[in-house]
């Protein structure tokens, strides 16, 4: 794995920011179309069933616990802002959300049949410990479906070079560095899930912006 810093202004309260970002970015504002054009979706329709239940970990703007929910699958969510959570809820009452961190959930073992992570797991410092208790919660058969960005060959060249500098250039002049995500490849992340317990199904490609952008 590769992490990532950014260097925040002093003084800025970056879950503040979070959360006012994405209590601004409201699922109203997007479309099905918006989700179902992710080129990951149909591999994802592939596994999901409709009369199982799957959370949304990291829920954010709501956008795909709502878009699960309205395509007719039981879908619930978590997030550790109190703010968002309640965001998704005052937007859809009919999907449960609540406020966790998403490695302590508040589901018994084995209590559901999918956990959702999109852009969920590379936020989080302690990604082992998270796909863990992403386990624990899952039934023997249930299934995760993840997606994370990628130390691909053209950042490895380009991006984390520059990177790499920035955080040299910003070091040496006193600034602080804070942890902002991972990236991973796919060897990494398929040790990473098989040391939690899980198989590897599939792995698929995919283009994303940089995760700082």
């Amino acid at each position: 794995m590769i992490a990532l810093y950014k260097f925040p202004k002093a003084g800025v309260d970056r879950e503040r920011l979070r959360e006012e970002s994405f209590a601004r970015q409201h699922i109203a504002h997007k479309g099905a179309e918006d989700f179902s054009h992710q080129d990951f979706w149909p591999l994802m329709r592939r596994y999901l069933r409709k009369e199982k239940t799957y959370l949304d970990v990291q829920a954010g703007t709501g956008g795909w616990v709502i878009f699960l929910h309205d395509e007719g699958y039981r879908a619930e969510g978590v997030d550790p802002s109190r703010r968002v959570a309640h965001a998704i809820s005052e937007y859809e009452p009919d999907i449960p959300v609540r406020v966790a961190e998403p490695t302590h959930l508040p589901y018994t073992d084995g209590s559901l049949d999918g956990i959702v992570a999109i852009g969920a797991l590379e936020s989080l410092k302690e990604t082992s410990a998270a796909l863990r208790e992403w386990r624990r919660v899952l039934r023997e058969d249930g299934t995760l479906f993840l997606q994370v960005p990628s130390a691909n060959l053209l950042r490895r060249l380009t991006y984390l070079p520059l990177k790499h500098l920035e955080y040299l250039t910003k070091t040496a002049l006193g600034q602080t560095p804070v942890f902002s995500a991972y990236l991973f490849t796919p060897a990494e992340l398929s040790r990473l899930v098989r040391k939690a317990g899980f198989a590897v199904v599939d792995i698929i490609p995919h283009e994303l912006p940089d995760t700082d952008a």
